[in-house]
């Protein structure tokens, strides 16, 4: 893979692809394009270095995602919104919800502790 091609944003740098920027691919299963669906939310939100963890689940066409930073700061949203923008253009192909959480010094475990969310990205 091209060493430039890091970020969705930078792809039309790349010579080629990597598999998991084309939603389009029909080569593999649905469960393995979703799986390089959450890499790549993962790998794009998670350039924003306050984003503490991203949670996502999928119904139908529609994926929903929530991305936890630990305050609400304009600055960090105004970033996390560019990531969002990128990975709509992306995978077109698909319908995002995001949203933001902030935790507040909760503990990120009971964001999600019913267990109906998986866990795209957890900063360690």
């Amino acid at each position: 893979m091209n060493s430039d091609c890091i970020t969705l944003s930078d792809r039309a740098q790349c010579e080629a692809q990597p598999a998991f920027l084309n939603p389009t691919e029909t080569r593999t299963p649905m469960g393995q394009q979703t799986i390089s669906l959450r890499e790549s939310l993962a790998r794009e939100l998670s350039l924003v270095p306050e984003v503490e963890a991203i949670f996502s689940t999928r119904h139908g066409s529609v994926l929903y995602v929530w991305t936890v930073v630990n305050n609400f700061d304009p600055t960090v949203r105004a970033a996390i919104y560019e990531r969002e923008k990128a990975l709509i253009d992306a995978f077109g192909g698909f319908d995002f919800d995001f949203d933001i959480i902030a935790r507040r010094g909760r503990d990120i475990e009971t964001l999600a502790k019913d267990g109906s969310l998986d866990v795209a990205f957890r900063r360690a």
